[in-house]
């Protein structure tokens, strides 16, 4: 199935690089209540984009669809808006969620999930032709220099060098 579950981490750190369109690379994304309150409440970065979003499916996951996922992944720390992304994959039948939450990342690769995270989706558009290699590096150093997004130096750096030496060949 092509069902895609978002977090708020992609939907913030892509907006605050102006780069929210990325997201049509995905047809339908879904979502929790949770996440969608969090991001339109708060004010936070992409409240704007995502509330004009046509690809994005908001879904109410209840406490007790919340509680069947709960004892599958206990030894992560997770919030309640956790659970209801993982539940909501679960429902759906889905198979990769976009998040660049470490933990989540981890329970959900307990749970058979495919996880990407803002980079992964950079890469992405990359691949697809969306964003040309210039582009593409200089979307990977604003993500580490500008967005709120944690990522380290070794990782960045590693992945520029894969990107020049994939352009090499």
């Amino acid at each position: 199935m092509n069902d895609v579950v978002i977090d708020a981490g992609p939907i913030i750190h892509l907006s605050q690089l102006k780069l929210f369109n990325l997201l049509e690379l995905f047809p339908l994304l879904h979502t929790s209540t949770e996440v969608w309150n969090e991001i339109t409440r708060f004010d936070l970065p992409g409240k704007k984009e995502v509330e004009k979003a046509e690809n994005i499916k908001v879904h109410r996951v209840s406490e007790k669809e919340k509680s069947a996922i709960r004892h599958k992944v206990k030894k992560f720390r997770l919030q309640s808006l956790d659970f209801s992304l993982l539940a909501l994959c679960l429902k759906l039948a889905g198979q990769k969620i976009l998040t660049d939450d470490l933990e989540l990342r981890k329970a959900s690769e307990i749970l058979a999930l495919e996880t990407y995270g803002s980079l992964g989706i950079i890469l992405r558009a990359y691949k697809n032709n969306r964003l040309s290699l210039s582009e593409t590096k200089e979307s990977l150093n604003n993500l580490f220099n500008i967005s709120s997004l944690y990522l380290s130096p070794k990782l960045l750096n590693r992945v520029l060098a894969e990107l020049s030496k994939e352009k090499k060949r």
